[in-house]
């Protein structure tokens, strides 16, 4: 997709491994001004600590959490880092793995309406205990919705705070001059029937 920017937003890959395959998550997130490599480096080290705390020990130990990417989006040249600190981590869970296409999207809702206005993660590692006849258990939905609300804090005790958003680089199928972020405000998932994604099978993806 071509660059769309904004001056305020930096994109923040989630990087791990499964089964041979690299599988990635992201999260957007705004500042009120221009980030400097100074304020990526305390996120990206911010993040990936409340990922590696915090969303880690849901997942199956054949994930493995590698490094966290932080980018700003003020222009294509602009700045980005790696945080690589205290990792690999590998998921907590030692049950079985169901295959790398399964998983489960849970929704970042912001106070605007559309699919501009609505943000997910899909979710890594997911165990064979925690799904019956397609279905994953609330007590999944709970770790989980906890887990992500952890990120609300994490950031809140920042030196230099971020505000998490849903960004989007399209309007009515064509690309805006300039991102629109939008504050989350809640997560959750809209049910728990398990979700595929296939370019996360061995061989199908990057």
């Amino acid at each position: 997709m071509p660059f769309v920017g904004n001056p305020n937003v930096a994109m923040v890959e989630l990087r791990s491994t499964w089964d041979g395959q690299k599988v990635e998550n992201v999260l957007y997130f705004d500042r009120g001004s221009e980030p400097t490599q100074v304020n990526l480096l305390e996120l990206a080290a911010t993040v990936s600590d409340w990922y590696a705390t915090e969303i880690c020990p849901l997942q199956s130990n054949a994930v493995s959490f590698r490094e966290c990417v932080a980018t700003s989006l003020a222009s294509e040249t602009a700045p980005s880092v790696i945080n690589t600190v205290g990792l690999p981590v590998v998921g907590g869970n030692a049950n079985p793995a169901l295959p790398n296409n399964v998983t489960l999207a849970i929704k970042f809702s912001t106070a605007g309406r559309g699919r501009a206005s609505r943000g997910r993660n899909y979710i890594l590692g997911i165990t064979e205990e925690s799904v019956t006849a397609n279905q994953v258990g609330p007590g999944f939905i709970t770790a989980y919705v906890s887990a992500y609300q952890a990120l609300f804090t994490a950031l809140g005790d920042m030196t230099n705070p971020w505000t998490w958003v849903v960004y989007s680089r399209q309007l009515n199928n064509a690309l805006r001059a300039e991102g629109l972020a939008q504050e989350i405000l809640n997560v959750g998932f809209v049910d728990n029937v398990i979700d595929s994604q296939r370019r996360r099978l061995p061989g199908r993806g990057s």
